[in-house]
């Protein structure tokens, strides 16, 4: 964190709770709070729980924080680096940081259902796939949509391996279901572009694949999750 332009203090670190009251004193004192945080897997709850009480934040796009390519990667490395680049952006350089367009609520529900649907199509075809594998350990090729209402009952291979391919058989059934209840949201790439146009924040990398997390906040069960603070008086 950091104090009206003076040298960064150490990271620090504090629960959820502890840190939205720490902030909310810092802002009961008479400083406006800037802050910033990293896209990743806890999504947009701190960001809204900031807004709520007065603080503007950034939700940037994840990036690697080792300009100087010194391979020396640490939590406090990392939010010093996060928190310069904080202070360029907050004295007028948009390019210091690439802030994300934080979504609605709703948006953000769709965003999540469509994710949960293309997960489960791509859990239905490494299921098919394993249903597959066992039926040729045996001689016996599968094709197309063996796990089938209609292909299922009458699959030419013989009673013990149906038995073997029941339990893959039953959670393909199940998968396809699901994948099948809702139909695929409308493509809306064209009008995040034109958003991106007129607002600059740009749309986050895909983090489901990241588990590191920046930060000062302890989230529970779920790592670390970084936070840079600039702190000016009113």
């Amino acid at each position: 964190m950091q104090y009206d332009g003076e040298f960064p203090k150490p990271p620090q670190r504090f629960t959820p709770k502890d840190f939205l009251k720490w902030v909310e004193k810092q802002i009961a004192q008479g400083w406006r709070v800037v802050s910033c945080y990293e896209a990743g897997p806890f999504g947009y709850v701190l960001h809204r729980q900031f807004t709520a009480l007065g603080v503007t934040n950034y939700v940037i796009r994840p990036r690697n924080w080792d300009d100087q390519h010194k391979r020396v990667k640490t939590d406090r490395t990392d939010a010093l680096a996060m928190l310069t680049a904080l202070d360029r952006f907050v004295a007028g350089n948009p390019h210091a940081l690439a802030v994300v367009c934080v979504p609605t609520e709703a948006q953000e529900r769709q965003r999540t259902q469509t994710r949960i649907r293309q997960s489960l199509h791509r859990d239905l075809k490494l299921l098919a796939q394993r249903g597959r594998g066992i039926a040729l350990q045996y001689g016996y090729r599968l094709k197309g949509k063996w796990y089938g209402v209609r292909n299922w009952p009458k699959l030419p291979v013989p009673a013990w391996l149906a038995e073997l391919l029941a339990p893959v058989q039953a959670a393909l059934a199940a998968v396809h279901a699901r994948t099948g209840a809702r139909t695929e949201p409308a493509d809306r790439s064209g009008q995040r572009h034109a958003q991106t146009q007129r607002t600059g924040c740009v749309e986050p990398t895909d983090y489901r694949t990241r588990s590191r997390r920046l930060g000062a906040v302890q989230e529970p069960a779920a790592g670390l999750q970084l936070l840079r603070l600039v702190s000016e008086r009113e």
